[in-house]
């Protein structure tokens, strides 16, 4: 995998005791600003799959993804989106 790219979507996971540490891992990511983007769209993905939803979280973190030159990022993280979209009905 190169640099910046985010790991292959999954189906979720269910985790809560992940949440917490998901959830501080977006926060400090988001402090970094623009080196910080590929870590925090991968953090806000694996939040998702923890949640077993995310669908604006995982809208906002590819409009990020995208801002940020990291098309991949935000292709991994809309197809997740959709997945979940698809799992609702």
């Amino acid at each position: 995998m190169r640099a910046g790219a985010l790991a292959s979507p999954s189906a979720p996971v269910p985790c809560p005791a992940g949440k917490p540490e998901a959830e501080s891992a977006i926060t400090v990511y988001e402090r970094g600003g623009e080196h910080a983007e590929a870590p925090r769209a991968e953090a806000v993905r694996f939040a998702a799959l923890i949640e077993g939803d995310g669908l604006g979280r995982l809208g906002a973190a590819a409009v990020r993804a995208r801002g940020a030159d990291l098309p991949e990022a935000a292709g991994i993280l809309d197809s997740l989106r959709q997945s979940f979209e698809n799992r609702r009905g």
